[in-house]
């Protein structure tokens, strides 16, 4: 599954945001992708994907979840990007 989440975070997403967001994300079984609009696609588990991708607030992304917890998954990466919960 896959949907479309639009960056909204208080400050932009800088090296804070980005290791509590990797720990989020490796919290499920479910593979995880967040891909640019450029199509630039880095594992959502990744520390180091994650810190090439430079999300910014205002940007949309397609977030991407497959797996036994997916429907889980995909709520909190949601709730990460959008400050949402």
């Amino acid at each position: 599954m896959e949907k479309k989440v639009r960056v909204s975070l208080n400050e932009h997403p800088e090296s804070r945001d980005i290791p509590q967001f990797v720990h989020v994300a490796n919290q499920y079984d479910s593979s995880l992708y967040m891909v640019s609009r450029e199509g630039f696609r880095v594992n959502i588990k990744s520390i180091m994907g994650m810190m090439n991708f430079q999300a910014s607030n205002g940007q949309e992304v397609i977030i991407q979840a497959e797996g036994q917890d997916q429907e889980e998954a995909m709520e909190a990466m949601v709730r990460c990007l959008t400050g949402k919960g």
